[in-house]
């Protein structure tokens, strides 16, 4: 569902979801929270009950993909980090067996 949901960043979700597993909750409340807004059919007849409960649902899935954002977010800019780093170490071995 979040590949889905974020497809841009797959290679960030993969690495969130292998190690963190606070990110693993956060994934599987999001999954849990649009398969119950997908299949929620609204059977209740106060219909005022039930646009609350979907919009309910819908508040806390929007905030459930700011969460997931933040850490893709915070995840990206360690793997670019990461990156320059072993560029720039790359670059001193180089030199100094030059």
């Amino acid at each position: 569902m979040i590949m889905q949901r974020f497809p841009d960043n797959m290679d960030e979700i993969r690495q969130l979801y292998l190690t963190d597993q606070s990110f693993q909750v956060i994934c599987h409340d999001y999954q849990k929270c649009t398969e119950v807004l997908a299949n929620y059919n609204g059977t209740d007849l106060d219909i005022k009950r039930n646009d609350r409960i979907q919009n309910d649902y819908q508040e806390l899935i929007a905030s459930l993909e700011a969460e997931i954002l933040e850490l893709i977010t915070a995840c990206e800019q360690k793997l670019r980090s990461d990156q320059s780093l072993q560029s720039t170490i790359k670059g001193l071995k180089n030199v100094v067996s030059d």
